[in-house]
């Protein structure tokens, strides 16, 4: 701007217009007063503590006077009014100061704190916890900003929450209580305080003790207000009975977001195993009997199992005739005329009801087939008559089913005896073949064919046809006694004999000769 071209007028505009600019400048560049409060506090119900801390933040420029904490004056009314009074940090700081306000009463459970240098908070602590403390909650500050009056609030909602009481918990309803039969509906109904906000309760139905899963039943909570702003909660189901049912045990579990832990046996409770009466199923008879057919002699035995509850009593009939109570059918040394139709009847009664189911089977009794002789080994054994020549050869079976120390006994004395009787055979064959070689003569070297001059016959006579023997004298006569006689032979005539026959005995005696063995013819 050229100040020479401006007039008087303009410049007084000019220097004010700077003047607010500059002003507006320095007051954006105070802080202005905030304020802040806990954020959605929760309180549990019952000496339980809770604090409701308010904060506020402001430059060197700006001013606090006093500090408020109100409260509602009813839940959800929108109006507020004091319910406490707190000063800023300073040498003449006073005491936060607590309103006496009712519906709930404050007084004596409520605990306050005021700001100091290190930390600008006011804060109000609940040491036990009522229902009607749950309402809203607005922290208000009142100060100067820079030189402008600052009022600003912070509004928290204080919420009441309460564990359910255990106490309460009663056992679970079961209708009916007792007798209970397949085919049936039971009623199971769970009651308890359940706590604020309302809990709920979760069934299962578990097959036994050892069942530690269980199965989830399908169920919903019905609940009213109880007089200490918490809830009492009610739950019922009701299950068909089966025959799969017996032994069920059924649990009600209370469910809720205070209880810290879950699985507290105070938070459930469970009926006993539940009794299910169901009529008997048909039996089974074991072992299974095809092809039925056993042997006389033999025991029999026949197993009838049945399901039921009660357990179920059993009855055993043949052909009519009853000769069994009980679940085993033991028969000793059965005979032919025991075949026929087998029946097991199982039975169970309750309620005044009697029911039964049966299964028969076919038993036919035959005679043993027969025993086929199995392959013999001869075994020797001794003559035991005094004098005995020795021993016989008897058959022993192989397949002999006896067994023990008497057979391994026997074994030995028969390996005994057969060693004995090989032995004596090899010693005797030895002693005879020695006798026989003592009695042989010694033949000379060379042998003539008669001792007799044979040239007197004009022929040699024939050794083989009977019909032309001649009786001639040799010179055996010439020999003495003591020197090798020599006989001429000839042979018999009998089909297929040809044993050799002396033509001529001497005065000597027969000739002593060597044996003849004949070719094969």
């Amino acid at each position: 701007m050229d100040l020479r071209k401006t007039s008087t007028m303009e410049l007084l505009q000019f220097c004010l217009y700077t003047t607010v600019a500059v002003l507006l400048f320095v007051k954006e560049l105070h802080a202005v007063v905030t304020i802040s409060s806990t954020t959605n506090p929760v309180g549990l119900l019952g000496n339980n503590e809770v604090e409701l801390v308010c904060t506020y933040d402001l430059s060197p420029t700006d001013s606090v006077f006093t500090i408020a904490w109100k409260r509602e004056t009813s839940k959800d009314s929108g109006t507020y009014e004091q319910l406490a009074l707190f000063y800023p940090p300073g040498t003449n700081q006073n005491e936060a100061v607590l309103a006496n306000l009712t519906n709930p009463s404050v007084f004596g459970r409520v605990v306050l704190t005021n700001p100091t240098d290190l930390s600008l908070t006011a804060k109000i602590k609940f040491t036990s916890v009522v229902c009607d403390d749950e309402r809203k909650y607005q922290c208000a500050a009142f100060g100067l900003n820079n030189i402008e009056q600052a009022d600003p609030t912070s509004i928290t909602s204080l919420t009441v929450k309460a564990t359910p009481n255990a106490s309460s918990f009663g056992e679970v309803e079961m209708v009916p209580a007792a007798n209970i039969a397949e085919g049936q509906t039971v009623q199971f109904t769970c009651t308890s305080n359940v706590g604020r906000p309302a809990g709920t309760f979760v069934w299962t139905k578990y097959s036994g003790i050892s069942d530690s899963v269980g199965t989830t039943v399908d169920s919903t909570t019905q609940t009213s207000a109880s007089t200490d702003c918490t809830f009492t909660g009610s739950s019922v189901i009701s299950l068909l009975m089966t025959n799969s049912d017996n032994g069920i045990i059924v649990r009600c579990t209370l469910q809720q977001e205070t209880i810290t832990n879950p699985t507290d046996t105070i938070y459930y409770k469970q009926t006993d195993p539940i009794n299910v009466y169901y009529k008997v199923r048909q039996p089974i008879v074991t072992p299974p009997t095809n092809p039925a057919v056993h042997y006389e002699g033999t025991t029999l035995n026949l197993n009838c199992a049945a399901e039921g509850n009660p357990a179920p009593t059993y009855i055993w009939r043949v052909n009519g005739t009853q000769i069994g109570t009980a679940a085993l059918l033991q028969l000793t040394n059965i005979r032919i005329d025991q075949s026929g139709d087998y029946v097991c009847e199982a039975r169970n009664n309750f309620t005044g009801n009697m029911y039964n189911e049966s299964r028969t089977v076919s038993i036919t009794i035959e005679t043993p087939p027969t025993t086929t002789t199995s392959t013999t080994t001869p075994v020797p054994s001794v003559d035991p008559t005094p004098g005995g020549g020795g021993g016989t050869v008897s058959p022993q079976d192989q397949d002999d089913t006896s067994s023990g120390p008497n057979t391994t006994i026997i074994i030995v004395i028969v390996v005994v005896v057969v060693v004995v009787i090989v032995i004596a055979g090899v010693v005797g064959f030895l002693c005879l073949k020695r006798r026989n070689a003592n009695k042989s003569i010694e033949e000379p070297p060379e042998k003539p064919r008669n001792n007799s001059d044979l040239s007197a016959l004009g022929k040699p006579p024939d050794v083989i046809r009977n019909d032309e023997k001649h009786n001639i004298g040799y010179n055996n006569f010439d020999k003495g006694k003591g020197e090798l006689q020599y006989a001429d032979l000839t042979f018999d005539d009998r089909p297929r004999s040809r044993r050799p026959i002396q033509i001529l005995d001497t005065d000597l005696g027969p000739t002593t000769y060597s044996e003849v063995t004949m070719p094969s013819v």
